[in-house]
């Protein structure tokens, strides 16, 4: 089955040639077709597979020697139009979103801005970058380490090479135009050079937009777009780990590459930027003693909390919290299942080592009851079951409800409480979500 194009917001003008005008009423538009897919990297790991119950969509780590390749779903592609020469003279046609693997492009020849020929040469590029499908949310761009585009991949071909790239050089009206008919276009067979990595970690990170891109976009109808560095090697001391550094900036290292869920959980940390526009995302908070964390770290309220909602935005990003079971059947960390996370019930109101609202897998746990359709019963001395049933959008709005203050549940509040789980559910004076706190042992950590 042929798989259509989604037109991304570029506009194709509607004037024509007056000297052409005959010539072109009787046209019909242009139908491109292809086939594409990449290689996906070894080693992939933490992402959702396709065994897994309740995956949006799975990737595809390999065997051990074996390639595997996946298709570029919600991958940005562009349409040109081949002219003699080198290519400066060639003629941008549009660009479209990937939806699956075998995809046919229809677009209007004869009204083009470049119209010039009949018959164009239609010849594809991967821009490297991505969008969701409904492309409600923002493109998030891939760049190199100095900042600069990696420039994408070209099917351009020589003079020789055009009766391979289309249909003797030409698409006419009335058929398919099949750039490569009998194979399929891959960018790289390389694993392990730079643009490789970065279109892996392109290809994770969709996932986390096609979900929350939506709560991303600052406002705009046409929001500013996320650039994605590849590598960035100065997020964590040792060189590797991955950061957001500004509302619109995310880096992740080559070691991070292979993590499905560490591009999911750092645009985590930009979605929740992006809701409360504050450009420093924990306020200045501390983590731990030593400048890391971890899911059981015992940290600042302010830190376990933006952490912990990240975690969810990876894990939701991979996983449908309707349909993924919530419990520890299929998955035994709370790193791959929210639901794993143990809850300390010495007490709810412990401050001390282990209190639940001061760990990252706790806030985790707390987002992902109030997603999922599976409520479970209260477990002493926790006072409720999970009852509510948001959807993912409603989470990751519900930030852009806190007060634009330094008060206690403004967006300015410092650590080690500001923006904390009890801001998110008190925000803007109103409980919602509270059963989040009392579900999960929780809430005397943050008086309510």
């Amino acid at each position: 089955m042929s798989h259509t194009f989604e037109k991304v917001a570029v506009a194709l003008s509607l004037a024509f040639c007056l000297l052409c005008a005959a010539d072109r009423a009787t046209a019909a538009p242009r139908q491109v077709c292809f086939r594409m897919e990449y290689r996906t990297l070894p080693g992939l790991q933490l992402c959702a597979t396709e065994g897994d119950l309740g995956h949006r969509r799975a990737c595809r780590p390999p065997p051990i020697g074996v390639p595997t390749y996946a298709d570029l779903i919600g991958h940005r592609v562009e349409l040109w139009e081949r002219d003699n020469g080198e290519g400066a003279n060639d003629d941008y046609i549009g660009t479209w979103l990937i939806t699956g693997h075998q995809t046919c492009i229809t677009f209007d020849w004869e009204s083009h801005p470049a119209y010039d020929e009949s018959q164009p040469d239609v010849y594809v590029r991967l821009p490297m970058s991505v969008q969701d499908l409904a492309q409600a949310g923002p493109v998030m761009r891939a760049i190199k380490e100095d900042r600069t585009d990696y420039g994408g991949w070209w099917w351009r071909g020589t003079d020789s090479e055009l009766t391979w790239l289309a249909a003797n050089g030409n698409c006419p009206t009335g058929t398919a135009c099949w750039i490569a008919p009998q194979g399929t276009l891959r960018p790289t067979e390389s694993v392990t050079d730079d643009a490789a990595r970065a279109l892996q970690t392109l290809d994770s990170g969709q996932r986390a937009l096609e979900v929350f891109g939506g709560a991303m976009t600052l406002g705009y109808p046409s929001p500013p777009e996320i650039r994605l560095q590849v590598p960035k090697n100065d997020c964590d001391p040792d060189g590797g780990g991955a950061c957001a550094f500004s509302e619109s900036d995310v880096g992740v290292s080559f070691s991070r590459t292979t993590w499905g869920e560490t591009i999911t959980h750092e645009l985590g940390h930009i979605l929740q930027r992006r809701q409360i526009y504050v450009h420093l995302n924990n306020g200045g908070a501390n983590y731990g003693t030593d400048g890391t964390w971890t899911l059981s770290s015992e940290e600042m309220e302010t830190v376990a909390t933006h952490e912990g909602f990240a975690s969810y935005v990876a894990a939701a990003s991979w996983y449908d919290p309707e349909i993924f079971p919530n419990d520890a059947r299929y998955r035994s960390t709370s790193a791959d299942n929210p639901s794993a996370a143990p809850i300390d019930t010495s007490s709810c109101a412990t401050y001390g080592n282990n209190s639940n609202g001061h760990r990252a897998e706790m806030v985790m746990r707390a987002f992902w009851d109030l997603d999922d359709s599976n409520n479970e019963g209260a477990v002493s001395p926790a006072t409720s079951a999970d009852t509510q049933n948001w959807t993912s959008l409603d989470i990751a709005t519900r930030w852009g409800w806190l007060d634009l203050s330094s008060a206690n549940g403004g967006v300015e509040e410092p650590p080690p409480n500001g923006r904390n789980l009890w801001d998110f559910v008190w925000a803007p004076g109103t409980p919602a979500g509270a059963n989040a706190l009392t579900h999960n042992c929780i809430q005397q950590n943050y008086g309510y």
